[in-house]
């Protein structure tokens, strides 16, 4: 990302999956995607049978 410059000059708000080199562009706001906390719920409820999962979603 950063030899293709595609975020370093960005100044609004962010939303991504939480990888590690977005966060290194301090000049932005970031937010995490909510798709991606509903894979990572249904994923905890199929392989770790938690009920409490599905009601979070």
């Amino acid at each position: 990302m950063q030899a293709m410059e595609v975020l370093p000059g960005f100044s609004g708000t962010a939303i991504h999956d939480h990888r590690k080199p977005y966060l290194q562009y301090d000049n932005c706001s970031h937010g995490l995607c909510d798709a991606h906390h509903l894979r990572e719920l249904k994923f905890i409820h199929e392989r770790y049978e938690q009920d409490w999962a599905p009601r979070m979603s």
